[in-house]
């Protein structure tokens, strides 16, 4: 089933999206939903899976050095919000 997807592109993107669908004798949505498929199945993309690991290489320390468990075990809770 498909449904649709809007997106606001400035009157030169429209123009220029319209010109290269047309060289390529597509749509303007031909050309979208291949973009759209590039982006979704980039690896880079799609490995990724949680914010933590999104945020990975932000962190000033390894990930070896950080318990597992920081969200489900009271212990590390202790004292927060008193």
């Amino acid at each position: 089933m498909k449904t649709t997807l809007s997106i606001k592109v400035t009157e030169n993107e429209k123009l220029r999206l319209k010109r290269a669908a047309n060289a390529r004798n597509k749509t303007p949505s031909d050309l979208m939903r291949e973009a759209l498929e590039m982006i979704l199945n980039d690896p880079d993309i799609v490995h990724r899976e949680s914010c933590f690991e999104v945020a990975e290489d932000l962190l000033p320390y390894g990930t070896s050095d950080m318990p597992a468990d920081l969200s489900s075990n009271k212990d590390h809770l202790k004292g927060f919000g008193e």
